[in-house]
């Protein structure tokens, strides 16, 4: 069951909720690269679980077709997300619990039998802008030491999101060391208008989501 996209490079990636009522089926993972499974929950040590308040049986049902099917789309988690995100920033720049939950991650993968992480973390401010990459960094050594360690042919991979507003993208994010240390960047284009005083598209194509986009033409 190889992804239809395999053959011109792209990636089509799907994000898998706790909370989705239909069930996946086969025919949709064909037509993925990647499932990413949101969200996995960071404890204040900073380990990592599955969200034990909602159910995860998608979670698993997901994993046992891919395996069950021999299928080529990878299966990786996110972690952040829009609950619980303040832990994110105190974690990273603390070495021990940044440590902790790099460990965590990695463990968790191999529990799992899981191909990579998502960083699902949109709201990164100029002073977390070094622990940012720091923590990319060494997430990204480890999971190449897990590949050595489990005698991996691929590596592991890391994505994360992005925000679609540039003055966004300078203050919070070094993008030149982020990209030596992740596979792809997913930009979060939608949301452009919420409870503001101006009304608009949740995400139009044009003027918002094309202008995101161009800025990484630059």
């Amino acid at each position: 069951m190889r992804p239809v996209t395999s053959n011109c490079g792209k990636r089509v990636v799907g994000y898998l909720t706790q909370w989705g009522a239909s069930e996946v089926t086969e025919q949709q993972l064909r037509r993925l690269t990647h499932v990413i499974y949101v969200f996995v929950v960071s404890q204040k040590n900073g380990t990592i679980t599955l969200d034990n308040e909602t159910p995860n049986d998608r979670f698993y049902s997901v994993k046992d077709m891919i395996l069950s099917t021999n299928s080529s789309v990878k299966m990786m988690i996110s972690i952040g997300g829009h609950r619980k995100n303040r832990r994110f920033p105190l974690m990273i720049s603390d070495t021990k619990r940044r440590k902790t939950l790099i460990d965590s991650l990695a463990s968790f993968i191999v529990e799992h039998d899981l191909d990579g992480v998502d960083i699902y973390w949109v709201w990164s401010t100029n002073i977390d802008k070094m622990n940012h990459s720091s923590f990319l960094l060494e997430l990204r050594d480890k999971l190449n030491d897990l590949k050595v360690q489990r005698k991996r042919t691929e590596n592991y991979v890391i994505s994360m999101i992005v925000p679609p507003f540039i003055d966004l993208l300078r203050n919070g994010y070094d993008l030149k060391e982020i990209i030596k240390h992740v596979d792809f960047l997913n930009v979060l284009t939608y949301d452009y208008h919420l409870n503001a005083n101006r009304t608009g598209p949740n995400s139009p194509i044009y003027g918002d989501v094309e202008t995101s986009m161009r800025l990484w033409d630059t």
